[in-house]
This record gives structure tokens, C-alpha cells and sequence, in this order.
């Protein structure tokens, strides 16, 4: 069995490298940028737009918390997010690259916004 060398890295790597994780899926992004617009969000206003179960983001919404990008306050019946600014500062760098995401993407990611593109329109259809 292989062991684990994270405790080879120094710590800013290895929190580096978790912010990456937790920013690594459309959804966590599209979701950072949904709260991020309303300051303190619901689910429905976090949930806005993204295309998945519930479920499905309330697992996203979980690995955010889990990340500490996000922070959940329970107020009953209701429960609300909002951003997590007392993290390092490369992770909020991050965070605002993922708000920023209109960016020009790269010649290299057209086949596969492609692929995206048509599998998501099937799954209109139907």
C-alpha cells in the first residue's frame, strides 16, 4: 500500500492545492459566484442556474464548507452561505479569479466546450 506524502509539502502548498480541489468543478464555481453576488445566499439562490439535482449541489455545497471557502449559518427553517474572506490570501485570489470567469478560454478547450455544449443540449431534448 502507498502512504500519503502531503506532510512532505509545507503548508500553504498543501491548503494551495485544496483550493484548487474545491475549485475544480463548474458547479463549486458557478455556486462561489451565485453567493458571492447576493453576499448571504439561500439554497435557491445559490442553486440558481446550475443544472444539477439537489443532491448533487447540496454535495457541491459541501465540500465548499468542508474547503472553508463557504460558510453556512443556520437560521430555522432556512439555512444561508456566504464567502469565507478570513481564509489566506492565494485562496482568495482564487476565489475572484472563479467570480471573474469570463475570461477568453484558451484555442485548446474549444473540442471539450464542444462536448459539453451538445451533450447539454441533448439532455434538453429529452
Amino acid at each position: 500500500m502507498a502512504y500519503s506524502k502531503a506532510d512532505k509539502f509545507s503548508p500553504a502548498e498543501y491548503h494551495f492545492s485544496i483550493m484548487c480541489k474545491a475549485l475544480s468543478h463548474p458547479a463549486r464555481v458557478k455556486l462561489i459566484n451565485n453567493i458571492a453576488t447576493n453576499k448571504v445566499a439561500t439554497y435557491q439562490q445559490a442553486a440558481k442556474g446550475i443544472p444539477l439535482t439537489r443532491p448533487a449541489i447540496f454535495q457541491h455545497l459541501k465540500v465548499l464548507r468542508e474547503m472553508d471557502v463557504i460558510i453556512c449559518v443556520e437560521k430555522h427553517p432556512k439555512v444561508e452561505y456566504k464567502l469565507n474572506y478570513e481564509i489566506p490570501n492565494t485562496s482568495i485570489g482564487l476565489i475572484t479569479m472563479a467570480m471573474n470567469f469570463d475570461m477568453k478560454y484558451d484555442h485548446k478547450f474549444k473540442k471539450e466546450i464542444k462536448r459539453v455544449e451538445r451533450r447539454l443540449r441533448r439532455e434538453v431534448k429529452d
